[in-house]
């Protein structure tokens, strides 16, 4: 049986830029919607929230279906 592997961001270490000496904001706050260098990474950062916020979804629908609720 082949088992994937799946890597996620350390949580030392900014979860969207992976950059240790990130504070956590600053590499986006300094995005521009109307700059189309930009544009890029804010869908990229549009799918990561987007795929966060599912995940998060889906946790809340299995925890209620196995009575895991608080």
């Amino acid at each position: 049986m082949m088992m994937e592997e799946i890597y996620v961001p350390s949580i030392d270490i900014c979860a969207i830029c992976c950059d240790g000496e990130c504070d956590g904001i600053s590499c986006v706050a300094d995005l521009d919607s109307n700059n189309i260098e930009h544009q890029e990474t804010l869908e990229q950062l549009q799918t990561w929230v987007r795929a966060g916020r599912a995940f998060l979804q889906a946790n809340d629908v299995l925890a209620i279906a196995e009575n895991r609720i608080h």
